[in-house]
């Protein structure tokens, strides 16, 4: 799982990504914040929940019968690997923050709540610093 997420990140993966052979090593990196609202919010949840099931019905999966307590992994959603590692680099390019190459996995194993709240989580942290 870790070497598909180091491929994705490698390949930059953002409808915005400039071909690899393109960049130098003076091409600037520029971080768009965003602005989130306050950790813990219903608002917060709702917009992390609202791009994971935007994120999952753009990847070809059915987000109809999810909710809080469904398991992204094969025990629920059934997402595979690559899909939970492509999952993983559209929230930190959405939400600015930054997953480790191995926690992937664990996604796996998370329910939607607790991967929003994770996010959330991490989300705040990454403004705060």
């Amino acid at each position: 799982m870790a070497h598909i997420l180091r491929l994705f990140r490698t390949a930059v993966h953002s409808p915005y990504a400039v071909p690899i052979s393109c960049l130098t090593a003076s091409t600037p990196v520029v971080q768009i914040p965003v602005d989130l609202p306050e950790r813990g919010s219903a608002a917060m949840d709702s917009e992390i929940r609202q791009f994971l099931f935007d994120s999952l019905t753009v990847m070809k999966y059915s987000t109809a019968d999810m909710d809080d307590d469904t398991v992204l992994g094969p025990a629920g959603a059934d997402l595979e690997s690559l899909a939970l590692a492509e999952l993983s680099l559209r929230v930190e390019d959405h939400f600015g923050v930054r997953f480790d190459e191995d926690e992937a996995e664990r996604f796996a194993a998370m329910t939607v709540g607790e991967f929003c709240a994770e996010v959330a989580r991490r989300a705040q942290t990454a403004t705060a610093t």
